[in-house]
């Protein structure tokens, strides 16, 4: 018998092997054909490849990158679209209205949502706001000296690990606020490094929450991580995401000190490049992404998550010819860490 198809649009997909088959298992587990759509400015990213339909776009940056995801979300009649890096996310939230008058979900929060998250500096003016634990940070023109030493000097809207620099001493603070385009100086945090999961419905309300430890990171992403249970921080998440009112998924990041002190440090309106930890521990994410797309009612998953489950990523290759001159070495591809 044949099923209905069911195309969701990966955006940007780079590496995110694991996440093309999470979704694909996600759609036929509703009793649809999945048919996984991977769009990348590179023919280098490997996720391509593990696609049903590849399609190679302009840059965010690209004032027809707009108007060319439109027009795949139209011609190929896209249910979902899921965008998967901090660059275009403002875009995605802004394009929300149009990708959906075409008739697909579109997985992105509210403008006012992204811009939080998107910068650092008003991060932890609303993590400070509601009452989330966070580093004293202050803008370059601020009285730096009262923060103390170390810091971390890092740019509000930076992303993939750049520009970011650990600073002991008032010289090297000062020589790193030259080299990070406009910048945010913190209280260096220091402890378990956690990164939590959260899926949030159509309103803003969490449905699960996942918190990992982040034991090795390679390039700004988990490499080596297992799932803990930290109702502290749980309850944290559950605080952030009543008040951000996200919809869909959002990534946090906080530190844990021995003593129990947590910090918060980071939001991604976005799956985190580690979510596939997550969705092997039985936080279905994906699936419940699909659920709402057609329109389905679902209901808290909390605490049904596997404690202690380890995940150890390891590299795999993909091979395929590429015609003699079309191969740019500039751009290789779109992958973007999980945290910025």
């Amino acid at each position: 018998m044949t099923r209905t198809p069911f195309p969701v649009l990966l955006t940007s997909v780079g590496r995110r092997c694991e996440l093309v088959g999470i979704f694909r298992r996600a759609i036929d587990s509703v009793g649809f054909e999945p048919v996984i759509i991977g769009a990348d400015n590179s023919v280098m990213a490997p996720a391509l490849h593990f696609c049903d339909k590849t399609l190679l776009v302009p840059r965010v940056d690209d004032p027809a990158y707009a108007e060319t995801i439109l027009h795949i979300v139209e011609q190929h009649g896209a249910k979902l679209v899921v965008p998967l890096i901090d660059t275009e996310l403002a875009l995605h939230a802004e394009m929300r209205p149009e990708i959906e008058a075409r008739g697909a979900f579109a997985l992105i929060s509210s403008p006012h949502v992204v811009a939080i998250t998107q910068d650092k500096y008003l991060t932890w003016q609303f993590f400070r706001e509601i009452g989330i634990p966070a580093p004293d940070a202050l803008l370059p023109d601020d009285d730096l000296d009262l923060l103390g030493l170390p810091v971390i000097v890092k740019p509000r809207h930076g992303s993939s690990s750049e520009n970011v620099f650990v600073c002991a001493t008032a010289q090297d603070r000062d020589l790193a606020l030259r080299s990070a385009p406009q910048p945010i100086v913190q209280v260096l945090a220091t402890g378990t490094e956690l990164t939590i999961d959260v899926l949030a419905d159509l309103e803003g309300s969490p449905i699960n929450v996942v918190v990992r430890e982040r034991i090795r990171t390679r390039a700004g992403e988990s490499s080596v991580g297992v799932t803990v249970d930290r109702p502290d921080v749980v309850a944290h998440a559950l605080q952030i995401t009543r008040a951000l009112r996200p919809r869909g998924p959002i990534t946090l990041q906080c530190f844990r000190h021995a003593d129990g002190t947590v910090l918060f440090t980071e939001i991604n309106a976005r799956l985190g490049g580690g979510y596939p930890l997550a969705d092997a521990a039985g936080a279905d994410y994906a699936g419940l992404v699909v659920r709402m797309c057609l329109g389905e009612c679902v209901v808290s998953q909390l605490g049904s998550t596997r404690i202690g489950l380890a995940m150890s990523r390891y590299d795999r290759s993909v091979y395929y010819d590429i015609a003699q001159g079309t191969f740019s070495p500039a751009s290789v591809t779109s992958e973007e860490p999980e945290h910025r």
